[in-house]
C-alpha cells in the first residue's frame, strides 16, 4: 500500500468542509487535481471513502471508520515533526567569544535580560583575548564577539564585512593615589598639573554577517 500524507489531509479537510470545491480552495490546488488525489487515495485503500451521490458530500461507512484513523496519523505526524524541530532548535546554539573582563562583569546580566524579552536563547560563551576574538570572528567560528570599540587600535574589522553596534557605553577614569604622608604617589612636571579626563570607551558586539 502506498499512501501519500497529502492525500490523508486531504480527505480530512474534505470530511470537514464536505465540499470538494471548498477543500480544493483550503488545500491551495484546483478542484480536478484535489480530486483524483482522492480517487488515488480510494484506490491505495481499495473502498470507497466519500458518497458523491449526495449533497453536500458525505462518507461512506467505511469513510467514516478510516476517518478516525487518517486523523491520528495526520495528528500524530504534525506533532512528530514539531517535536523534532523544538529538538533541532533547542541543538542549535549561538557562539559568543568575548573579552575576559566582559565575560565575568557584563555578559551574565547582559543574556538575562535578553532571555526575559526573546525567550529561552541557548549560547556558548568563551572568554579570551581580543586578539584571539577577533581571530576566531574572522576565521567564521563563532557568530558574535563581545568586546570594547577602540578606534585606536592596531588591530581593526572591516565594518563592511562584520558590521557592529553598540550595545553600552562606558567610561573608564583613572585615578591617582596618595601616599602614606598625605602626598601624590604620581605627578606632573607641567605647570598647572596635567588634567586628567575621562576616557570613554564603547562596548560593541560584531555580528559575523559574512560568515553566515
Amino acid at each position: 500500500m502506498n499512501l501519500e500524507t497529502k492525500w490523508l489531509e486531504d480527505f480530512v479537510a474534505l470530511a470537514n468542509t464536505r465540499s470538494f470545491s471548498a477543500s480544493a480552495r483550503q488545500r491551495h490546488v484546483t478542484q480536478p487535481a484535489f480530486s483524483r488525489r482522492i480517487r488515488a487515495l480510494e484506490q491505495a485503500v481499495d473502498v470507497t471513502l466519500v458518497d458523491r451521490s449526495t449533497t453536500p458530500v458525505g462518507l461512506t461507512p467505511e469513510g467514516q471508520l478510516f476517518l478516525v484513523t487518517a486523523r491520528n496519523l495526520v495528528e500524530q505526524l504534525n506533532e512528530s515533526l514539531s517535536h523534532l524541530r523544538g529538538l533541532s532548535i533547542a541543538n542549535e546554539a549561538l557562539d559568543i567569544v568575548a573579552a575576559h573582563s566582559l565575560a565575568l562583569s557584563f555578559y551574565p546580566p547582559w543574556i538575562s535580560r535578553l532571555q526575559q524579552g526573546l525567550g529561552e536563547l541557548p549560547t556558548r560563551l568563551v572568554a579570551m583575548n581580543v586578539g584571539e576574538a577577533i581571530h576566531v570572528l574572522r576565521e567564521g567560528n563563532c557568530d558574535l564577539m563581545l568586546a570594547y570599540y577602540d578606534p585606536f587600535a592596531t588591530m581593526q574589522l572591516d565594518a563592511e564585512v562584520f558590521p557592529s553596534f553598540r550595545l553600552v557605553r562606558s567610561i573608564c577614569c583613572p585615578f591617582r593615589c596618595q601616599t602614606s604622608v598625605g602626598k601624590l604617589s604620581f605627578h606632573s612636571s607641567t605647570t598647572p598639573p596635567f588634567p586628567i579626563s575621562p576616557i570613554p570607551r564603547e562596548l560593541s558586539w560584531a555580528a559575523v554577517c559574512a560568515c553566515c
